[in-house]
């Protein structure tokens, strides 16, 4: 009997005007607020890389030189300095 009630009223709300409208609102508003997120970061990305050139990693590697604590491959693999990989 109470799972019936239960059940009755749930399929009752999720197929209601109302949850129809608030469920494509929130949609709407998730998607407009990640595409802005994304082009903010975007933009604060590019102004990092602008403001420091080179990045930690790059720094320091050519700080410690052949003296890694870790091997370079785990770090990054696209940068190499004098045959470390």
């Amino acid at each position: 009997m109470f799972l019936t009630v239960v059940s009755k009223e749930i399929i009752g709300n999720l197929l209601s005007f109302r949850f129809t409208i608030t469920t494509i609102l929130c949609l709407l508003l998730m998607s407009i607020s990640a595409y802005t997120l994304r082009e903010r970061y975007e933009r604060q990305l590019s102004e990092y890389n602008t403001a420091y050139g080179a990045s930690v990693l790059q720094r320091f590697i050519l700080l410690c030189g052949a003296n890694c604590v870790y091997p370079c491959t785990t770090l990054n693999s696209e940068v190499s300095v004098s045959g470390y990989t």
